[in-house]
């Protein structure tokens, strides 16, 4: 899990739960072989944003994916998930 999400404050309720990979988008294509929608976070920078003076930014947004993590997820989901995630890594 990318710093700085690896510690959440009471209450949190995240929005998805970010982990880092190479190879984004053949990840993401993985998962959504398995049925699993997991979101490209961050894949384009704001306008205003001067990429050159922040390659750590350019650097998150090339390989942040958000997995789901709603409350209406049922235990063979994110079995499916797990599952999906494990071999999608594999195949990188």
């Amino acid at each position: 899990m990318p710093e700085p999400f690896g510690d959440l404050t009471d209450g949190a309720s995240p929005f998805a739960f970010p982990i880092q990979v190479e190879a984004k988008g053949r990840f993401l294509a993985r998962l959504r072989q398995w049925g699993v929608n997991a979101l490209d976070l961050w894949s384009v920078p704001h306008p205003a944003l001067a990429t050159e003076r922040f390659p750590g930014a350019a650097s998150r947004r090339a390989t942040t994916v958000g997995l789901p993590v709603h409350q209406e997820l049922r235990r063979r989901d994110l079995e499916r998930i797990v599952t999906a995630v494990g071999d999608a890594l594999r195949r990188l």
